[in-house]
């Protein structure tokens, strides 16, 4: 009977395994000719920042040359999902500005991911010189998202960004975590939701769509232009900020006059979400 049902497992994870191939070697391939500039900053729980140089290592190896290589296997991580992008040798620095790491209230060791990615926008704008740079903050630090200072449940993240912001006028972020183990891993995910995908990994066709839209907005090898006018922007009444799902970038503020809702700043006609992984 065992053998029998183990045949059995190994039929469905064979079938399974030739659908999901299927899938993807007939998907028609998107993002060729898109380049992602990249700009890294990375806090002290990275590599400490003090005696920084170019050559400066993580682990046995020099810090640039680190970074180099884990945006390198996250445009593999696209490839092997039919996104052609090509990403180039990330700017790395560390962080010298502390007001954008935002503590999570009442913790004084945990982040306020929304908060934080909010600093981080605010103080690189002015280095953003083009539509298709993403700019990381990286961090061993825990990422949590809050929605209001009294909830008592903040959600651990994985990384918060700027969803959807990709060649864009807005400025395109995120916060994320740092893992030794797969270091490329959460920095893909957090690229493919400010791509506009819905989902982190497992892309379905719709997230093509939505990517494939967001790569319309750049000629190749260039960003576009034209002011965006990809998306409708609308703003919208909620009663908890966990009701809000794909927020772009602004989140939530309190309504004056009212201790109950909240406002969102922004939202996306077609999906709104909190960035968060």
């Amino acid at each position: 009977m065992s053998s029998f049902l183990l045949r059995v497992c190994l039929m469905m994870t064979a079938i399974g395994t030739l659908a999901y191939s299927k899938s993807h070697s007939t998907r028609k391939p998107i993002g060729t000719g898109i380049e992602v500039n990249v700009r890294v900053l990375y806090d002290d729980g990275v590599a400490p920042s003090a005696s920084y140089t170019e050559d400066h290592n993580v682990g046995s190896q020099p810090i640039g040359k680190k970074f180099e290589e884990i945006f390198q296997k996250v445009q593999e991580k696209f490839k092997q999902e039919n996104v052609l992008i090509k990403v180039n040798a990330p700017k790395v620095k560390p962080l010298k500005n502390k007001d954008i790491r935002v503590l999570l209230n009442g913790s004084t060791t945990e982040l306020d991911g929304q908060r934080t990615l909010l600093q981080l926008v605010k103080t690189q704008k002015q280095h953003i010189s083009r539509k298709n740079e993403i700019v990381y903050f990286f961090t061993k630090t825990g990422i949590f998202s809050q929605g209001r200072e009294d909830d008592n449940l903040p959600i651990r993240r994985t990384n918060v960004q700027t969803r959807g912001t990709f060649c864009s006028t807005n400025v395109s972020a995120a916060v994320v975590m740092y893992y030794e183990k797969e270091p490329e891993d959460f920095p893909f995910r957090a690229t493919a939701l400010i791509f506009g995908s819905t989902r982190e990994f497992s892309l379905k066709s719709e997230d093509f769509k939505y990517m494939n839209d967001t790569f319309a907005r750049c000629t190749l090898n260039e960003p576009a232009s034209q002011p965006e006018h990809h998306c409708t922007w609308n703003t919208a009444w909620v009663d908890r900020p966990s009701k809000i799902r794909n927020a772009p970038l602004q989140g939530l503020t309190r309504v004056a006059g009212s201790s109950a809702k909240w406002k969102p700043a922004i939202l996306l006609t077609r999906r709104c979400y909190i960035g968060g992984g």
